[in-house]
């Protein structure tokens, strides 16, 4: 016959091996569940670097143009100058 000892040893043992498989399975679960989240996060990544870079981009493309402009602006005014001091000079 089983004793009380035996029997607690018994159960305890059965429960530390359940024990240990559910956490093996847990774990499992969990690595399988982080692959597949990398996996499915992995081209909107991609994506968002490739829109990081377009929009830097897009900034430095934007600061050139504002440059251009500004030097258009300054030669546009030098001309209206030229015109309001001919058409002073020839009482227009």
């Amino acid at each position: 016959m089983i004793d009380f000892l035996q029997l607690i040893s018994i159960i305890i043992s059965i429960g530390g091996s359940v024990f240990g498989a559910v956490v093996y399975i847990n774990k499992y679960q969990n690595d399988r569940l982080e692959r597949a989240i990398k996996q499915a996060l992995s081209p909107v990544t991609y994506q968002i670097q490739s829109l990081n870079t377009f929009l830097a981009d897009n900034k430095e493309d934007h600061h050139e143009i504002h440059l251009q402009l500004d030097e258009l602006d300054k030669f546009v005014d030098k001309h209206e100058i030229r015109i309001t001091v001919l058409e002073k000079l020839n009482n227009i």
